[in-house]
């Protein structure tokens, strides 16, 4: 374990090399990865992937990442950063900087408190121009400053060449998601919170979306980061001490693991053609690790994971109006 000194003098060295920003500059959802979740449950998964952008929670192992911040669980890998930095875990970083094993005694390099989110939209993408994509690796930047919460987006997938991400493109004043997801496979589009603190989202019930089209058969996961669960001081955020547990950095992502809920469970009767509005109460979220329950007082951001279990999987799905509601 290292000594308080060393902590706050690596913490303060991150600081001239990555200063803070939209989604922070950090080490991993590069992720690493990034990753998220497991195959099955969006909580752990055992293979690695590849992630670009944003911020990502979930689990992998193995796998390379490109831009952002990203969360992710992920061992292994390389990471090539974009404008907010980014690492990978047990891989070669390009961007971003990151604490081994830190301790929590160190606590977060650059956080007072978490702030509260300024309105119930989080965005219904008109802020973005039609055609934006995340191809090559881009970020979507969403939220309209001053007005709204705002942050980035992240995809990932466990194919090291990036075969199981999706894509994401704005057509029609709406976010399109399409991926192809090999059997067994996983891939994941989220959405990162600028705030590195936490967002407190207390005054609302959760949040909901609407969504249309098809989800190919896979096995959706809607999780939610929060500080309690992401890797302590990756990305310049985060609590989970996977040190003082005994894991090793390069399997933080499988032992800090984000609380989620089915998509199966919140709209039973399935997506179709037609938009439905999906609501996601924080009490549906659990299963994280190390703290099971969601605290709405310090959201990192949301991923939507497809887990493909039986067959090679097609998703093609609109998502608009992302929202915290009463």
């Amino acid at each position: 374990m290292r000594s308080l000194a060393t902590l706050l003098a690596e913490m303060a060295l991150a600081a001239v090399v990555c200063p803070i920003g939209l989604g922070a500059c950090g080490t991993n959802k590069t992720t690493a990865s990034n990753t998220g979740g497991s195959a099955s449950t969006g909580g752990e998964s055992s293979a690695g992937g590849t992630s670009s952008g944003g911020d990502t929670g979930g689990n992998t192992s193995g796998g390379t990442s490109s831009g952002g911040d990203t969360g992710g669980n992920a061992s292994g890998g390389a990471s090539s950063g974009s404008d907010t930095g980014g690492n990978a875990s047990g891989g070669v970083s390009n961007g971003g900087t990151s604490s081994v094993g830190a301790s929590s005694t160190g606590g977060l390099a650059s956080c007072t408190a978490p702030v509260a989110v300024p309105d119930a939209l989080m965005t219904d993408f008109s802020e973005l121009a039609d055609g934006s994509s995340t191809s090559g690796g881009a970020q979507l930047k969403w939220g309209k400053a001053s007005k709204s919460l705002t942050g980035g987006t992240f995809v990932y997938g466990q194919d090291t060449a990036g075969a199981d991400s999706p894509l994401g493109t704005v057509a029609s004043g709406a976010l399109n998601i399409t991926a192809s997801v090999a059997s067994g496979h996983y891939g994941g589009f989220g959405f990162y919170f600028g705030p590195n603190c936490g967002s407190d989202a207390c005054a609302y019930n959760g949040f909901s979306f609407s969504i249309a089209g098809s989800t190919g058969g896979t096995d959706v996961d809607i999780q939610m980061q929060q500080v309690s669960d992401y890797p302590l001081n990756d990305s310049n955020k985060g609590m989970c001490d996977y040190g003082d547990a005994g894991v090793s950095y390069d399997s933080r992502w499988n032992y800090c693991t984000n609380p989620h809920v089915k998509l199966s469970t919140l709209l039973p009767s399935g997506v179709t053609a037609d938009p439905q509005v999906v609501q996601v109460p924080w009490t549906a979220l659990t299963g994280g690790n190390p703290v099971s329950n969601l605290d709405c007082t310090m959201l990192l951001g949301i991923q939507i994971q497809f887990n493909a279990v039986s067959g090679s999987s097609a998703v093609n799905l609109t998502l608009d109006d992302l929202t915290f509601y009463k």
